[in-house]
């Protein structure tokens, strides 16, 4: 009995995915620009939102060049708070068409934020700030996004000014310091700065250029100092390292890192500096500590 009923669950569960993708999914093929998408997700209100944002997924891939502009039209159907946090971390924010998308990653932000300022044990201490800035991304923009994570809202704000893709930010006394990125073939080693302290909000691009041009590399601030490491440019991955004194508004270079690295990332603690990298089955760790980079 159990045999039959497993096979019976998984055949009505095969039949109701099999009729969005057919019935209203595919016959969205036929159509060039933009498109409604609204009634295919409305016909499928009986599936849960899990195999909405699995099938999402799949009729994009179907089609890659006609149809990723158009998944933000689905993701935006999908009911993100029906989703497992885990879900959410490990699939969704690892979906190339939702990290390509402006669009489908506020709403990813905002439903994880959202969860994590309903936990008690994760209210904001004296001073800490209830905002977070979005700069620029893959499609190369120059829009700035706020986020206020308690009234979890979304506000515009001044648009930087050059389009970066991939390039780093750091916060320095509430001065946003966006530093280096590329667009197209051409890497920047520039910088610019939003005072946030400013009621003038705009950003200010009369600051020293970094040492070298270097896109997809890793900051943080340790000791009011500023670190870049890594990244990539003409010459491709990098070893080399910097840091930026804000008072007296000089680069300098430091120790180069042992490994070649670009899309890591860099967290300070204890006065140590904590490299992770992540590549596609490929990880690994190193710990480098500041009196180490300053020599």
């Amino acid at each position: 009995m159990f045999i039959p009923s497993v096979m019976f669950y998984f055949f009505n569960h095969f039949l109701i995915i099999l009729s969005f993708i057919l019935h209203h999914i595919i016959c969205l093929t036929s159509y060039k620009g933009n498109y409604d998408v609204t009634p295919a997700l409305i016909k499928f209100q009986d599936s849960i939102d899990e195999e909405k944002y699995r099938s999402a997924v799949a009729w994009a891939l179907h089609d890659f060049d006609d149809r990723w502009k158009n998944f933000s039209d689905l993701f935006h159907l999908i009911q993100l708070e029906n989703l497992s946090k885990d879900f959410l971390i490990k699939v969704v924010q690892k979906e190339k068409l939702v990290c390509n998308s402006t669009d489908c990653m506020q709403l990813l932000v905002t439903s994880l934020v959202s969860r994590i300022s309903e936990a008690p044990a994760c209210k904001a201490k004296s001073g800490q700030s209830d905002e977070m800035l979005m700069i620029g991304g893959w499609e190369c923009q120059q829009s700035v996004a706020k986020f206020n994570t308690k009234t979890i809202q979304w506000s515009n704000m001044p648009d930087t000014n050059i389009a970066r893709r991939r390039p780093s930010a750091v916060n320095y006394n509430q001065q946003i310091l966006l530093m280096g990125g590329r667009q197209g073939r051409t890497y920047y080693n520039s910088v610019e700065m939003l005072d946030l302290n400013d009621e003038n909000l705009k950003w200010d691009s009369n600051l020293p250029s970094m040492g070298e041009k270097r896109c997809g590399f890793a900051s943080a601030l340790l000791n009011g100092l500023v670190y870049c490491a890594g990244g990539k440019n003409d010459n491709g991955r990098l070893s080399s390292c910097e840091s930026y004194n804000p008072e007296e508004r000089k680069w300098s270079s430091i120790r180069n890192m042992n490994i070649k690295r670009s899309s890591h990332s860099l967290v300070s603690a204890r006065g140590e500096f904590i490299i992770l990298m992540f590549e596609v089955n490929f990880c690994q760790s190193c710990r480098s500590k500041l009196r180490d980079a300053n020599h």
